[in-house]
């Protein structure tokens, strides 16, 4: 799959989930973004969900709430 991304200068980022700890790995000019697991337990202390924002200079900025944590993700692609 990362071959066929890679081809195409315009893709920024593959988001996906979910990995119970998550993850990150920015790989050949790609962010590879893995949320947390959206549920640990009951209650909303045992949750997370997030929201990515994609700018104009090709910036993205992730913001995580409950358990999820908030990051930047400048560009990659010079």
């Amino acid at each position: 799959m990362r071959c066929i991304l890679e081809k195409f200068p315009n893709v920024l980022a593959v988001f996906h989930g979910h990995q119970h700890d998550g993850q990150y790995s920015p790989i050949n000019e790609i962010h590879y973004y893995t949320f947390i697991a959206m549920v640990e337990g009951s209650g909303a202390a045992n949750s997370s969900y997030s929201i990515a924002d994609i700018y104009d200079n090709g910036d993205i900025k992730i913001t995580g709430y409950r358990r999820a944590e908030s990051r930047g993700l400048p560009v990659l692609q010079g």
